[in-house]
């Protein structure tokens, strides 16, 4: 989508280290939550975020303004709080997001929760992680990549679209009326330039569509890194549903920074 921001930082309050203010205008080709670009709506968004000496905080609104026929009006609001604390890391999401127009594909009304840990163990440098979700009602997103599929993608691998055109992730990341999560642990080696993730995810879900599907899973992502600038990835994942066929997939990925 086409935007213009206005940023305002190092706003300094009593007991607070800083703040930023974003004031956000975007056009054209916004993708809503149906994954199609709608060409004649606006975003109007105000984020601000926080840093405490023991959170960083983050509070945003934004208003999307389409016409009737292309899913009508939304309202959305987030809510985060993120601690760092002698290695380890929680996080507590909130978003809810309000049709105000009708319910549609587009945009509806719903809520999505998430928390967060993750710790460094004793002795390595690797990372162990949990997260969970809980999806009431029917949330949208705002906006969001076209390729993304749903919200769920930082529940972990198993609920992240993989980028190849509108492929799904393995378990799916739609969030109508279902909660779940993932438990995984990523390892580093080489001197960090080689990394292996494994992870186990579920998802439950009492959404009548059908869109959201019952499923565990388990995944792999091996990354190595060569000469700064060149990265090879290679995924896997293994998933049982209640109603289909299991599914198991792989996917290999070469990136170049320049």
């Amino acid at each position: 989508m086409d935007a213009v921001a206005l940023i305002r930082d190092t706003v300094i309050f009593p007991g607070v280290i800083d703040t930023r203010f974003t004031a956000l205008y975007a056009w054209n080709d916004i993708a809503r939550n149906d994954n199609i670009n709608d060409n004649g709506s606006q975003l109007y968004g105000l984020f601000v975020e926080t840093d405490t000496p023991t959170s960083t905080i983050d509070l945003d609104v934004a208003f999307v303004e389409s016409e009737v026929r292309n899913g009508g009006d939304g309202l959305f609001l987030g809510a985060s709080a993120v601690q760092r604390i002698e290695g380890v890391n929680t996080a507590v999401r909130v978003n809810q997001s309000f049709a105000l127009d009708r319910e549609s594909a587009a945009v509806s009304t719903g809520t999505l929760l998430f928390g967060e840990f993750s710790f460094v163990p004793k002795g390595v440098h690797d990372l162990a992680y949990l997260n969970a979700f809980w999806g009431i009602e029917e949330y949208a997103s705002a906006a969001r990549d076209a390729n993304a599929g749903g919200p769920l993608g930082r529940v972990g691998l198993l609920f992240a679209a993989p980028g190849l055109g509108r492929a799904p992730a393995p378990l799916g990341n739609r969030s109508d009326e279902s909660f779940g999560g993932a438990i995984g642990y990523q390892m580093f080696f080489n001197d960090d330039f080689t990394q292996l993730v494994g992870e186990v995810g579920f998802i439950e879900s009492s959404a009548p569509t059908g869109r959201v599907q019952d499923g565990v899973g388990v995944g792999l992502r091996l990354q190595h890194k060569f000469l700064d600038r060149f990265l090879a990835q290679l995924d896997g994942f293994y998933t049982h549903r209640e109603v289909a066929d299991d599914t198991v997939g792989a996917r290999v990925e070469f990136t170049v920074q320049f």
